[in-house]
């Protein structure tokens, strides 16, 4: 728990912000598959990191009026946040595959990690160059969102 939160000050502090950027993919894969433990205080920082990390990313979705709004400013091209972190498609995808299989693992813990992997591909949106030269597309991860 105390390393969730010690890696996460690290993302939220601004003096380290072009250090921490080469780490931003191994940081979204401890806080996803930290939403899979069965230990509550560890899902609850895996989510703490998730957030922060993903601010990080994508800046604030929060707009004056406090309404949650998401534009192009706060999101990427599916094709763009995959070329950056690649082994992030590969685990969407098992993590989907795995949690939608069958409708028992729905209801287990695994099914936790949706929540942060819904939360990410809710910002990216389709590239005009999907499926050209690019295995890592949205259409591979669509059949398991839409289960």
């Amino acid at each position: 728990i105390h390393a969730y939160n010690t890696v996460r000050s690290f993302y939220r502090n601004q003096r380290f912000s072009n250090d921490v950027y080469p780490y931003i993919e191994r940081g979204l894969h401890l806080s996803i598959t930290g939403f899979t433990s069965s230990i509550w205080m560890i899902r609850n920082s895996a989510t703490l990191l998730l957030s922060t990390i993903v601010q990080r990313i994508f800046g604030p979705s929060k707009t004056k009026d406090g309404e949650d709004n998401l534009s192009k400013k706060n999101s990427m091209t599916s094709r763009e946040f995959f070329n950056k972190y690649p082994s992030l498609f590969h685990l969407f995808y098992q993590q989907l595959q795995q949690t939608t299989s069958t409708r028992s693992s729905i209801e287990s813990l695994s099914s936790s990690c949706l929540f942060a992997i819904l939360l990410i591909l809710r910002r990216l949106y389709p590239s005009p160059l999907d499926g050209i030269d690019c295995s890592l597309t949205l259409d591979k991860l669509l059949p398991f969102v839409i289960k």
